[in-house]
């Protein structure tokens, strides 16, 4: 079953690449999402686990093995291409409230985890406009996870 879960949210990436698929035979993006799912568990936020993958995918695209990814630009990064400030004055509160130590760290903008968990609060509490933070990828992932 999650073979075939998997397989569909391949598709899904393609789909969302634009109809660029080069990189969907990797399984880097399976592995991303795998992660994020198991992140988001850890996070206490299970039931956004799918829509966070989608999300993530879309957003980084082709980059889903790269450690630490980063826009053309050098102003988002992690997975969830988050801009420093957001980073530092909602992420961080975050962690601090849910004693996250490990997520106070420079490097920790690109560590899947501590991404996903901050993620999944802004959009379980509509902070900062929830979902909409992703304006292009956030309706794309949420049709997405909903038609699963």
């Amino acid at each position: 079953m999650a073979g075939l879960v998997l397989r569909g949210i391949l598709a899904w990436f393609a789909a969302a690449e634009a109809g660029s698929a080069r990189w969907i035979t990797s399984e880097d993006c399976v592995d991303l999402c795998e992660r994020i799912e198991a992140c988001a568990t850890q996070a206490s936020r299970p039931d956004l686990g799918r829509l966070l993958c989608h999300l993530a995918a879309c957003e980084i695209g082709k980059l889903c093995g790269k450690k630490e990814v980063r826009s053309p630009s050098g102003k988002f990064h992690g997975p969830f291409q988050f801009v420093r400030g957001t980073w530092r004055s909602v992420c961080q509160p975050i962690f601090r409230k849910k004693g996250l130590v490990a997520c106070s760290g420079k490097k920790a903008i690109y560590d899947t985890c501590c991404t996903t968990a901050c993620a999944a609060e802004i959009i379980a509490a509509d902070l900062n406009g929830g979902i909409r933070n992703w304006p292009r990828c956030g309706p794309d992932a949420r049709r997405s996870a909903a038609s699963e």
